[in-house]
């Protein structure tokens, strides 16, 4: 009797491992969700969506001119180069876009649940990926979840097709 146990112990053991070593072999690939920020920038810049700082900026400076406050001047052009050098990085190079992304939450959670997406980056912020990582590319779905008009929608597709700008924020107008 006690070989009949230690028997089913040893059999009930063995499948206990066969089982869970089978079930690690066959772990999911993570899918991992990629956008090119510029393009999704650029349609957010021209969508009704964007709040642009601009008007506050230039109002500021206008009072400021009325003032003859220089040092209020000085730093509304300051805001306004970087300002300039920020969208230059944004929509020409790699600059990060994390405050639209935030603003896009609950789009991002829809194209996240039907595409069955573990993880959102930047395409250009994902140095590596191993071989069980599966990337989908949902630059697409982002713009049309801006609503963008299709010839911005156009415009958007374009720029994929050409390398980030290095250094973009030393662009001039």
């Amino acid at each position: 009797m006690n070989k009949a146990l230690i028997t089913l112990a040893a059999t009930s053991l063995l499948f206990l491992f066969s089982t869970t070593h089978t079930h690690a072999q066959q772990k999911q690939a993570l899918r991992l969700g990629v956008y090119d920020s510029r393009a999704v920038y650029v349609a957010w810049f021209n969508s009704p969506l964007a709040e642009s700082p601009i008007p506050a900026l230039q109002k500021r400076m206008k009072d400021a001119k009325e003032r003859n406050d220089s040092k209020a001047v000085a730093a509304c052009e300051r805001e306004g180069l970087l300002r300039q050098a920020m969208s230059h990085e944004r929509g020409f190079g790699t600059g990060s876009i994390r405050a639209i992304m935030t603003r896009l939450a609950t789009q991002l959670e829809q194209i996240v649940t039907t595409e069955k997406l573990d993880l959102v980056v930047s395409k250009w912020e994902l140095n590596y990926a191993g071989a069980d990582v599966v990337t989908v590319d949902i630059t697409e779905k982002i713009i049309a979840a801006i609503g963008v008009p299709e010839k911005m929608k156009n415009i958007a597709r374009e720029m994929e097709n050409h390398p980030p700008v290095e250094d973009a924020f030393l662009m001039e107008d």
